[in-house]
């Protein structure tokens, strides 16, 4: 739900990762093939490969890959995700009818990968956070919003609750 110690890439504001189930091993045809040949070529085990060991050559193997096309099961997985977006930002809509609240408070999605997204208050400062470019004074904003982001987290959670598990007994 955020965190207050801003070093070792803890984010100083509560955030999810959304994304459909069963995301497909293979993105790109051939992808598999390319990097077990790889893998084989280099002498390095293939799990090590697929988890971006060594970095270089992962990324090598990605940007080559990366021009062929997707996978079918991947495209469908891609639509689902498109599909969860949309509920999502209707869900929203939904919680923000008649609530009132700080825009930077304010939560929404935004797509992280181009296949899934985040939800979360916070989406100017994510690349400036990750990048370790922010000022002290904006790290400290971002530390001193921390609890009403926290609160509207959390409220959106009970809305979800109560929205779809209403008649759930525990």
């Amino acid at each position: 739900m955020g965190h207050k110690e801003v070093e070792g890439g803890h984010r100083p504001w509560p955030w999810v990762e959304v994304a459909a189930p069963d995301e497909p091993e293979e993105r790109f045809v051939g992808e598999a093939e390319a990097f077990a040949s790889a893998a084989q070529e280099h002498n390095v085990p293939p799990e090590e490969l697929r988890r971006g060991n060594p970095e270089e050559l992962y990324w090598e193997i990605q940007k080559r890959v990366s021009r062929d096309p997707l996978t079918p099961e991947y495209e469908v997985w891609e639509q689902r995700n498109r599909e969860l977006y949309d509920k999502v930002t209707k869900l929203f809509d939904e919680f923000y009818r008649n609530r009132k609240v700080e825009a930077d408070v304010r939560l929404g999605a935004e797509e992280t990968r181009g296949d899934s997204f985040e939800v979360s208050s916070e989406r100017v400062a994510l690349n400036r956070f990750l990048d370790n470019t922010l000022t002290p004074e904006e790290k400290k904003n971002l530390l001193d919003m921390l609890p009403r982001r926290q609160k509207e987290m959390q409220d959106f959670t009970v809305f979800l609750i109560k929205r779809f598990l209403k008649n759930e007994t525990p």
